[in-house]
């Protein structure tokens, strides 16, 4: 069963993850619906120590996520997730 969760609430669902996995959809900037499985937190494949991403910033949406299938960080927009299945549930994203 899926539970409801507003657009806010998303961040602190995924920080407390802790490194876990966890599963995405989301609108991508063309339209496409994208689902990602990730981890937050990852720091073996950053190219550089010195320079931190946009993604860390307060003021904008973007969270940064380590893509497993791809081997790669995404930027992902929290103001266009649909749906996060994390802690074994399913949650839809409400605005």
């Amino acid at each position: 069963m899926k539970q409801i969760i507003f657009s806010g609430k998303i961040m602190p669902l995924l920080k407390e993850q802790n490194g876990r996995f966890f599963s995405i959809s989301f609108i991508k900037k063309n339209g496409k619906v994208r689902n990602l499985t990730g981890r937050l937190g990852v720091k073996s494949y950053r190219k550089t120590n010195s320079r931190k991403s946009s993604a860390s910033r307060f003021d904008n949406p973007y969270i940064l996520v380590f893509d497993v299938q791809k081997k790669g960080y995404r930027m992902v927009n929290m103001n266009t997730a649909t749906e996060i299945k994390a802690n074994k549930q399913t949650f839809e994203v409400i605005r």
